[in-house]
């Protein structure tokens, strides 16, 4: 028997009211509550603007004349400075890892709402000093603004779908939240296809002028976004809660059984992690359960992807590709990427969260290995090749890893923990990206160490650790509920055997 953690009348309620939630399709979840359902994929559309802004900023470089206007003459061809293109990229992520980790706190304290809006107020920002940038430094400025827009929009948005999504699209929506990353990469790619052979400022200017439209859409909505009921709920404010579930379609009595299950869980959340800090999801039992959580996002940073998605049309026009069929490769990388994320979102609740992250890592190791052998053939035919398997990659990687990610990132944690252990797994993964952003054109540049496709091996050997880390720490949520997952953690369930642990029906644990 285990203790008894919370009343048992309302322990029943909370577990009736959830098993009928997972007896709906999705499209029924979708009819039941379709204002939820808009509101999440308005959160996830704000997460595109910021990630395009992103970017598009991070695409430029490819243009050869933003490399004339910022850079220098090096054997007959324009390249940028590896310090400046370290800081471009290198400083956005390091005030994204500043970002997330103040707006966990700061979210809990004045709302996910108000937290929008301020990362809107960064995006325009950013644009603006990218598009009017003439100098290194004034572009640079651009780039930390468009960090600090990045880091909130990507934790507060994964907070606030992982609040209000029904249990049944909960996954989906949080793995959509990877295709927000994929879809801005594809625009820009686009657009730069389109703008990139100009021979004036405009050939990179043109990408900073449609963000001003997409952002602009975006920001006509965002006064109206419903509060997060989990925010008003934990600061005990339930009659704001009550008038939040309402706005988002819920009828009288469905809005009074999901206070009482807020209230329930909210509660069981703050016995088993009293205090809602930092320091306490680095402690006790709740060490492992954030390090499960955020042990994708860091594996997402350590196989490779910062590489490919940033310097793959670069890679594809020093292997003898054209740059015209190079920004086509760029175009077909992004169009693979989102195919894979539709794979995964259609996958992640029948496959399970853990086996298309372990499997799915266990791929892109072998393909890495594959990839760094090939490329030390040296033959132009193996070089190419090589822009051939970093396409396959990219299927894999969004398949797979690139998108369980953000939905464990966003179901593991508890409740009360769940903004601050949100901000943790993506600050690990930007300090991680910020070492790359350094590190890389260093490794990759014809002026440098001059690796190329060979880094695949650095990578591969992180991806097996990978595999060996999600094999035995990462359980399977697919199906299990917000008060399932807390209870199997308290009880110190195996990660492994999470799936086939089974409950009786009034929450009572029996043995697999």
């Amino acid at each position: 028997m285990s203790e008894k953690i919370v009343d048992e009348t309302e322990t029943k309620s909370v577990v009736v009211s959830q098993t009928a939630e997972s007896d709906e399709t999705a499209w029924q979840a979708i009819r039941a509550q379709p204002k939820v359902f808009a509101w999440c994929v308005y959160a996830i559309f704000v997460t595109f603007l910021n990630s395009f802004d992103y970017n598009a900023a991070g695409s430029v470089i490819s243009i050869p004349e933003f490399r004339k206007d910022f850079g220098y003459l090096y054997e007959g061809e324009w390249t940028l400075e590896a310090d400046w293109q370290s800081a471009f990229s290198g400083g956005a992520l390091a005030t994204s890892i500043i970002a997330s980790m103040l707006i966990g706190s700061v979210a809990d304290r004045i709302g996910r709402r108000p937290s929008f809006i301020g990362a809107f107020a960064f995006i325009f920002a950013a644009i603006t000093c990218e598009f009017v940038a003439t100098s290194n430094a004034v572009f640079c400025v651009g780039k930390l603004l468009s960090g600090v827009g990045l880091g909130i929009c990507a934790t507060i948005t994964m907070t606030y779908v992982g609040e209000i999504a029904p249990f049944r699209l909960r996954g989906m929506l949080t793995a959509a939240c990877a295709v927000a990353f994929n879809v801005a990469p594809l625009i820009s790619s686009v657009i730069i296809k389109g703008t990139g052979n100009y021979t004036n400022r405009w050939a990179y200017r043109a990408v900073f002028t449609a963000q001003y439209g997409f952002t602009g859409i975006g920001f006509l909505l965002v006064p109206f976004i419903p509060e997060s009921p989990w925010y008003y709920m934990n600061l005990g404010k339930t009659e704001h809660a009550r008038k939040t579930l309402a706005r988002l379609g819920y009828s009288p009595a469905d809005t009074e059984k999901k206070i009482s299950d807020l209230a329930v869980s909210i509660e069981e959340s703050r016995r088993l992690a009293d205090g809602a800090t930092y320091f306490e999801c680095l402690r006790k039992t709740n060490l492992l359960r954030t390090l499960s959580a955020a042990a994708p996002m860091i594996f997402q940073s350590l196989c490779g992807i910062l590489f490919v998605n940033g310097y793959l049309t670069y890679y594809a026009e020093l292997s003898g590709f054209s740059t015209s069929l190079s920004y086509d490769i760029s175009i077909i990388y992004a169009v693979l990427s989102i195919l894979g994320n539709f794979i995964a979102i259609g996958c992640i609740d029948k496959v399970g969260r853990r086996n298309l992250t372990v499997y799915g890592i266990m791929s892109l190791t072998a393909l890495l290995f594959v990839t760094g052998g090939i490329a030390c053939i040296g033959s132009v035919p193996a070089i190419k090749a090589t822009v051939i398997l970093f396409l396959v990659y990219s299927l894999i990687y969004n398949a797979s890893l690139g998108t369980t990610g953000y939905a464990v990132l966003t179901e593991l944690p508890t409740a009360r923990l769940r903004s601050k252990t949100v901000s943790l797994g993506f600050s690990f993964q930007y300090c991680l990206y910020t070492m790359w952003a350094f590190v890389l054109p260093y490794l990759f540049n014809p002026n440098e160490a001059n690796l190329k496709a060979k880094v695949a091996f650095i990578f591969g050997a992180f991806s097996l650790l990978g595999c060996i880390w999600t094999w035995f720490f990462l359980p399977e949520i697919a199906g299990r509920t917000y008060y399932d997952i807390d209870q199997m953690y308290h009880l110190k369930v195996s990660p492994r055997a999470f799936k086939s642990y089974e409950f009786e029906p009034e929450g009572q644990p029996v043995s697999p």
